[in-house]
């Protein structure tokens, strides 16, 4: 880390974001940009934005986008008007981690998320911003159940709840129309169970072309173990490989194997290879890690701290193995779910039944659009809740250190992952499909395998009477 430049005043809500009327940045480094409609954007001088303004309507992108169709241009440049239904139309191209935020003379102020809501957005009545320590006063105290999840499960806050009362989170794929004060589901339309022989390939053409859009002009690092999520992003890089730095964390709980088999791809493959052992992070460093995290990041995952603060530089893009577990049904009780109500996705993700989790999980519930397979509302459940929402906390305090940037957050990804047949939807067959298909050597070397959970080994019956005496025992 840099100590020149990397300080608390620097480094104090680093890459983040705010509108509002009268606003004050956190401090006088922030970047500043007044909308049509009378409100103003500011940020922090290391987050990428770009607009473009047309007569009396503006459009920002904060954060990095990629036109999967179009990786070399900026996507801005393929956006062929701005107007809201042609935005609604270009925001399916898009992957990557950002927000879009849309704003027309007198009144019109539309914030789109990314794909899987992976920067978060949060909003009060009277601003909108990345986290909700930027908005939090004497009006919005911390919900009266926060410090019950926080240890009973891990500052999960499902749906637009957040830790805080009075602040929403702007769920996955909705637009906050902020003048109305109103939340509306933009995307997905009903997907149809029409299997495809080619819907591997389109995803492996997907994935190549979004890494190819991030390693555009940026400075990237790559996570490697030795599993499958960072394998197929090492796939979908093979024309970057050789170019870029990979980097291991060899944690004193992590398995042996994923250091020893991330070695032996890096020196298979020749590729710039570094195993780090985390050191411990400065207090003020801390500081700035949980007053982003809002009281929602998980204590578990500050460990990383001491390890990613080494990659601290103020253009560092990180493509890590987030939301891999979309690709392998993580949420299938089955190998064909016959249904997927707001019940078996709070038995499949939480620990207990606590009313505030029952409330977010289904309002999230209630936005779908009719149509839906059982199967489809599990993997978007995935999406949206486990692998944006709830991840998207922990990679916006690592935001102090690097942006990381999923190659897997793309609408299209998502739309032809339902065309995949089922029976390879399992035991990480689409992985090594994909790899097979993008660099089919690194097939040579195995995989390691995740350890089955204790409590994945008790039938549904036992696990089901503890999750309600666990619920019993916090009500009362």
């Amino acid at each position: 880390m840099n100590s020149d430049y990397f300080t608390p005043e620097t480094l104090r809500f680093r890459r983040q974001w705010k509108i509002g009327k009268n606003i004050t940045a956190p401090n006088n480094s922030w970047l500043t940009i007044k909308l049509p409609v009378p409100y103003t954007f500011v940020y922090h001088p290391d987050l990428n934005v770009c607009c473009r303004k047309e007569g009396d309507r503006l459009i920002i992108i904060a954060g990095t986008a990629i036109n999967t169709c179009l990786p070399d241009q900026d996507p801005l440049d393929t956006l062929a008007y701005i107007n809201r239904e042609e935005i609604l139309n270009w925001l399916e191209y898009l992957a990557g981690r950002y927000v879009v935020i849309y704003s027309q003379a007198p009144d019109i102020l539309s914030i789109f998320t990314d794909p899987s809501g992976f920067m978060g957005i949060f909003y009060n009545s009277k601003s909108v911003a990345s986290t909700p320590a930027l908005l939090v006063d004497d009006s919005s105290p911390k919900i009266d159940v926060a410090e019950i999840l926080l240890k009973s499960e891990g500052a999960k806050f499902p749906g637009d709840l957040c830790a805080y009362r009075n602040i929403s989170a702007l769920m996955a794929n909705h637009e906050l129309q902020f003048c109305q004060q109103k939340q509306i589901r933009f995307w997905p339309t009903t997907f149809s169970e029409n299997y495809r022989d080619d819907a591997i390939e389109e995803i492996a053409e997907l994935l190549t072309q979004a890494v190819k859009g991030i390693c555009r002009n940026r400075n990237v690092i790559f996570s490697l173990t030795g599993g499958q999520d960072t394998r197929t992003n090492l796939a979908a890089a093979r024309i970057f490989a050789r170019e870029v730095p990979f980097f291991t964390i060899r944690f004193k709980d992590a398995r042996y194997l994923d250091t020893e088999y991330s070695r032996l791809i890096a020196e298979k493959f020749s590729l710039k290879h570094r195993v780090i052992d985390p050191s411990p992070p400065p207090d003020w460093l801390l500081s700035c890690y949980d007053e982003i995290g809002a009281n929602m990041c998980k204590a578990s995952d500050r460990k990383e701290i001491g390890a990613i603060m080494e990659f601290a530089h103020i253009t560092t893009l990180h493509v890590g193995g987030v939301q891999g577990e979309v690709l392998r049904a993580f949420l299938w009780p089955r190998e064909n779910p016959i249904k997927a109500d707001s019940k078996l996705l709070i038995r499949q993700t939480f620990n207990n039944f606590h009313d505030y989790i029952i409330e977010g999980v289904e309002k999230w519930y209630s936005t779908l659009p009719s149509g839906l397979t059982p199967s489809t509302i599990l993997d978007l459940y995935e999406f949206e809740q486990r692998a944006g929402r709830l991840a998207g906390i922990r990679e916006a305090c690592s935001s102090l250190f690097f942006e990381t940037v999923p190659p897997l957050n793309s609408r299209l990804i998502f739309k032809a992952l339902q065309a995949v047949p089922k029976n390879k939807r399992y035991r990480g067959i689409l992985n090594k499909e994909l790899i097979r298909i993008m660099w089919p050597d690194l097939l040579s070397v195995p995989f390691t395998s995740a350890p089955r959970p204790w409590w994945r080994k008790f039938p549904r019956s036992t696990k089901s009477f503890f999750q309600k005496l666990i619920h019993f025992r916090t009500v009362i």
